[in-house]
């Protein structure tokens, strides 16, 4: 079979376990950091090959692209929230669910107990496929999680300078505590 860049690997493996490893060697934030950094970097790198291989320009197109590779390849089916402005500039807002996160899934499946969102690579593959995909630097934060016993693992992205506001309005709006 010829190299074509592409490994298969247990869900768990790149969520349980390496971040277990990571969190004893570097702490929770810097674990929680690396993979979000992880899947940003996939998420980025798959965005500008799709965009390239479908001849897709900066925007709507690109943007529908990744919800369908993102459930193709297993990472999470997407759902965006009505409320979503996906824009070309700052103004960029996103909020979207992640039915059947990989992530929350292995620690649900694992019977590991956490009391925040899970989902780092989750909000990292999207934040970099949408910042290519819309030419604006955009970042994503996870604010309900299956994993720790929410309904939903919800998502918001946007511009770096407007995500704390974001994140508390969309968490008031939704009852997120």
């Amino acid at each position: 079979m010829a190299e074509r860049g592409i490994i298969l690997a247990r869900a768990v493996t790149f969520t349980v376990q390496l971040k277990e490893i990571l969190e004893k060697e570097y702490g929770r934030l810097a674990a929680e950091k690396i993979a979000y950094n992880l899947g940003r970097a996939a998420g980025t790198k798959d965005s500008e090959f799709f965009m390239n291989k479908l001849g897709l320009t900066r925007g709507p197109a690109a943007l529908s692209a990744g919800p369908v590779h993102f459930a193709y390849v297993g990472w999470a089916f997407v759902d965006i929230f009505p409320e979503s402005k996906p824009t070309t500039d700052e103004n960029y807002f996103l909020v979207y669910d992640h039915p059947y996160s990989f992530e929350a899934y292995s620690f649900i499946n694992e019977g590991v107990k956490v009391n925040r969102p899970v989902c780092h690579m989750n909000a990292g593959y999207s934040s970099g496929w949408c910042q290519v995909a819309f030419g604006v630097e955009l970042v994503a934060k996870e604010i309900s999680c299956r994993a720790k016993g929410d309904e939903k693992c919800i998502f918001v992205m946007t511009h770096p300078s407007g995500i704390n506001e974001y994140v508390i309005e969309t968490k008031e709006k939704y009852g997120i505590e």
